[in-house]
């Protein structure tokens, strides 16, 4: 039992990550955690020595005698030195807490701009896991202002031990029994804190899915996003009830312990005040027996407070040291987390192929998602030449969206390989090749920005943004006729979130998505759904612009819409991750198969038209 209790603490203790948190901290702000560090140790010194003056002030004093001009000489001495050491033990702790603050605020900031960073370059596959965004959450709940509270902490432990081994020294000179008595006292106090800190912490961990549901419920309620239809169902007061359940479950939970943890140092509360009446019976029986003076005694009822404070102070700084650096393991969890795409130590240049040569080909490619078994595509080709538009067609389910994701390499296939002007995605650097490929997703996403920063997030890189540029991505995608009738016109906010936005209709709101990708520099377009919240009209537009100034560039269009594919020079079936049908729509109408079963009575349609 003990030795198992033994091993339990040490793995606790190993799990502190000290070093690699100096680390951290010292790779951010190594100048001004070295001012704090020296503020510090002033501010200590300055307090012993304001201490030590203190004491042998009493000491004259109670050993005063009359007439003594040298008594009076050494009085004066003492209360000068004890006061000019209070002085300017007061400018330096007003200093050090300026200078802890400002350190703390930037390491904060630059800590958490690393998080997001660090998330931003994680692969698609980390968001897509569960446990990742639990990860996430509990890193994010750490902060970036913890790992500096750790290496704070640590200095105030140290501080607090110089203090405490300074008024230690003082009272053992009264009665060497008095220091056992107060620590007997006063160190179960720590170890219940240290212990209930823990038990918070396992909590919060255990609770972090339930925290996480908490939070999306909630948001389904106040979500601009979900307004509509949480209105249109009456579902409000259904995800509020399930919001309140959660987290009345989850403060129930964390008031259980907070109440255990109270009564705990209550009753550990009436033992230190006991200490302090312990103290006062040996101090008396010892004036009794002449081995303590009314100095002593004078010195004991200053320095008990003091003492005592000062314990409570180191507690509460190993209490933070060791609470925070629970919450900075997460950080780390999070910083281990590396993307599973290998980035190639030597990139190719990204190749531009003469016009109507080049392609973006998918050769025998295979693929299932991590963690599955089941495998999604199944040794798909297919190609789209430059200046062509190709299409993508088949049932929910098909495959089409992980096809999406790996032709913008947010995977990488099991088997087989997607090539851009006939060489292997793999061998450019991942950032230029997605640069090459312009996407609109059918789940496109709306941005609370101005209409031209919408269009430029295409190519945000871009040195300088031409309002030009700007304006031919929105008439190609048939965006710039609504854009003029708003009064700011491409300086319009858009959406409701912030004052003075405008909300547009979704048909709008996927003209301004195409137009970001018509801005973007890309050598091939994926519109995945692109003209779904399209009118006839709109869309005979879209596709008649995307025609005429798809110069050199090709295009791959996803859609389930048959007045959508038919414009198209070439279209690839895809069912059960297969591509079962290829050729052209009229090729695809004239036999029987997976394309007439999808398109069978707009097909009928077309040809009665015609």
């Amino acid at each position: 039992m003990v030795r198992s209790k033994l091993s339990y603490y040490y793995s606790r203790i190993s799990d502190l990550r000290f070093g690699r948190t100096l680390s951290l901290v010292w790779s951010i702000e190594p100048g001004k955690t070295v001012v704090v560090i020296l503020l510090v140790v002033a501010e200590t010194t300055l307090l012993f020595v304001s201490l030590y003056a203190l004491k042998m002030l009493v000491d004259v004093v109670s050993n005063f005698e009359l007439e003594s001009l040298e008594y009076r000489k050494r009085i004066v001495e003492q209360v000068i030195l004890a006061g000019s050491a209070s002085v300017l033990h007061g400018i330096v702790n007003s200093f050090s807490a300026y200078f802890s603050d400002l350190q703390s605020t930037i390491i904060s900031e630059k800590i958490d701009d690393r998080i997001h960073r660090h998330t931003v370059g994680l692969d698609m596959a980390f968001y897509e896991n569960p446990e990742y965004f639990n990860t996430l959450k509990l890193a994010k709940e750490a902060g970036g202002s913890r790992p500096n509270a750790i290496i704070m902490g640590l200095i105030n432990v140290i501080s607090g031990m110089l203090k405490i081994s300074a008024t230690a020294m003082i009272i053992v000179t009264i009665d060497w029994r008095l220091l056992p008595a107060l620590l007997a006292f006063i160190l179960p106090m720590l170890a219940v804190r240290i212990y209930f800190s823990e038990k918070q912490n396992s909590l919060r961990v255990r609770n972090t899915p339930l925290e996480r549901q908490a939070s999306y419920f909630g948001q389904l309620i106040t979500s601009e996003v979900s307004a509509k239809e949480i209105r249109s169902y009456s579902l409000g007061g259904y995800f509020k009830e399930k919001y309140f359940r959660i987290r009345t479950r989850l403060v129930a939970e964390r008031l259980r312990i907070s109440l255990q943890s109270t009564l705990s140092e209550a009753g550990l509360g009436s033992l230190i005040s006991l200490s302090f009446f312990v103290c006062i019976y040996f101090i008396a029986m010892g004036a009794i027996e002449g081995r303590v003076t009314p100095g002593d005694i004078a010195i004991f009822l200053l320095m008990f407070p003091m003492f005592f404070g000062y314990l409570q102070g180191l507690m509460g700084s190993i209490t933070t040291v060791y609470s925070n650096n629970i919450y900075v393991k997460y950080i780390f969890d999070l910083f281990d987390l590396k993307s599973e795409l290998p980035e190639t130590e030597h990139p190719l240049p990204i190749p531009y192929a003469d016009r109507g040569s080049g392609s973006l080909s998918l050769e025998n490619l295979t693929f299932r998602y991590p963690h599955a078994e089941e495998v999604v595509l199944k040794d798909i080709s297919l190609v789209v030449p430059q200046g062509k538009v190709v299409a993508l067609v088949g049932l929910n389910g098909s495959g089409k969206s992980t096809l999406i994701k790996l032709i913008a390499r947010l995977y990488d296939p099991d088997s087989g390989s997607v090539k851009l002007n006939g060489v292997d995605i793999v061998n450019f650097k991942l950032e230029e090749y997605r640069k090459q490929i312009g996407i609109v997703f059918q789940d496109f996403y709306k941005y609370n920005v101005t209409v031209a920063e919408n269009i430029s997030l295409g190519d945000i890189g871009r040195q300088r943004h031409d309002e030009a540029d700007i304006v031919y991505a929105a008439e190609q995608a048939g965006a710039h006729q609504f854009i003029e009738q708003f009064g700011s016109k491409y300086d319009t906010m858009m959406g409701r979130v912030f004052e003075g936005g405008r909300e547009i209709s979704i048909g709008q709101w996927q003209k301004l998505a195409t137009a970001r990708a018509f801005y973007s520099p890309a050598q091939f377009f994926i519109l995945d759904e692109a003209t779904s919240a399209l009118d006839a009209r709109s869309e005979h537009d879209l596709f008649a612009s995307l025609k005429a100034n798809l110069g050199n560039r090709g295009a791959l269009v996803i859609s389930h819409r048959y007045s959508t594919v038919k414009h198209a020079d070439y279209i690839y079936v895809l069912s059960n991750g297969e591509i079962v049908q290829e050729g052209t729509c009229q090729e695809l109408t004239m036999r029987e198969g997976v394309f007439t079963s999808i398109f069978q009575n707009d097909v009928l349609l077309d040809e009665n038209e015609i």
